[in-house]
């Protein structure tokens, strides 16, 4: 089954003109959704610590009102990404509904659904800006291409195996990190229902219907080299915030916040959940073309340059 792209991202409609808005705020209080209130009213729920900027030499010359700027845009950047990501969940789990095999599947999917829906109402009052269906992250549109476009196997494995598996030791970072005591309560909520959809992907997923499958293994790949760039928009962030940086002052930045070794700790991550879950045949491919390493010092700065 393939879905419009179109229907990925939907535009929110405004509260004051949404009848239906009420009627969802009401479903979830009478389904004993509680939501939770921040502490921090400034917007930086991470600070330079979990970007690794104390590291760095050039961070450390700049004004306290540039690292405000660069840390805002980051945080935001942060929470958008989320909230794209369990938007995406809520079309996965309905996608993945219709084309169960079994009624227990389709009991399962239909949880899933109010799970994610419950994680995008959390999310949401943190956010600072209004979202709408335009400006997706480059990740979270291709999460999106996985779900339209992939068959059940693709997602099963893309989705919901190394996304929420590689996603809750993420969510775990961004809750231990968060300086807010009510973001740390949204993550941990979200941690524990996705357990729970990552151990489903595993049980349903048989390693045979991963071969030979074209558009995993492209998809995959190029989820991959999003991962091995490394930290790319944290350092557009930052170039943005002092103009174009040398290639000199680049590479020592790429070094400090140790750019390379990060990315090769996430995809060490994703390389533990992969050979738990593909076809010999695919985890061949992947061994010999190097895609589990991150790109070297001078690679990530031709790519940031």
């Amino acid at each position: 089954m393939k879905i419009n792209k179109d229907q990925l991202f939907l535009k929110n409609i405004s509260e004051n003109e949404s009848k239906i808005e009420r009627l969802v705020k009401v479903s979830f209080a009478a389904n004993g959704f509680t939501p939770v209130e921040k502490t921090i009213t400034d917007g930086l729920y991470w600070g330079e610590n979990f970007f690794f900027l104390n590291k760095s030499s050039l961070w450390k010359s700049l004004k306290e009102e540039q690292k405000f700027r660069i840390l805002s845009r980051m945080n935001e950047h942060l929470l958008r990404e989320a909230y794209y990501i369990e938007n995406a969940g809520m079309l996965y789990a309905a996608k993945m509904n219709i084309i169960a095999e079994s009624q227990e599947e389709r009991s399962f999917f239909s949880i899933m659904g109010f799970e994610e829906a419950e994680h995008l109402q959390s999310l949401t009052p943190f956010l600072n800006a209004n979202i709408t269906a335009s400006d997706v992250p480059s990740f979270s549109s291709h999460i999106g291409k996985i779900i339209t476009e992939g068959d059940r196997p693709s997602n099963l494995f893309l989705i919901q195996i190394l996304l929420e598996g590689w996603g809750l030791s993420y969510y775990q970072t961004l809750a231990e990190q968060s300086a807010d005591k009510g973001m740390r309560e949204v993550f941990l909520r979200i941690i524990k229902d996705e357990t729970r959809h990552h151990s489903a992907g595993v049980l349903l997923l048989e390693k045979k219907q991963t071969e030979q499958n074209t558009f995993l293994l492209d998809a995959f790949h190029e989820l991959l080299n999003m991962v091995r760039i490394g930290p790319w928009t944290l350092i557009q962030e930052i170039k943005k915030e002092v103009g174009d940086l040398s290639e000199k002052h680049t590479k020592i930045l790429i070094s400090e916040i140790n750019a390379v070794s990060d990315t090769n700790q996430k995809l060490a991550r994703l390389k533990l959940l992969t050979e738990k879950s593909l076809g010999d045949e695919l985890l061949n491919k992947f061994q010999k073309n190097g895609i589990w390493l991150s790109y070297s010092e001078e690679d990530m700065l031709k790519a940031h340059s």
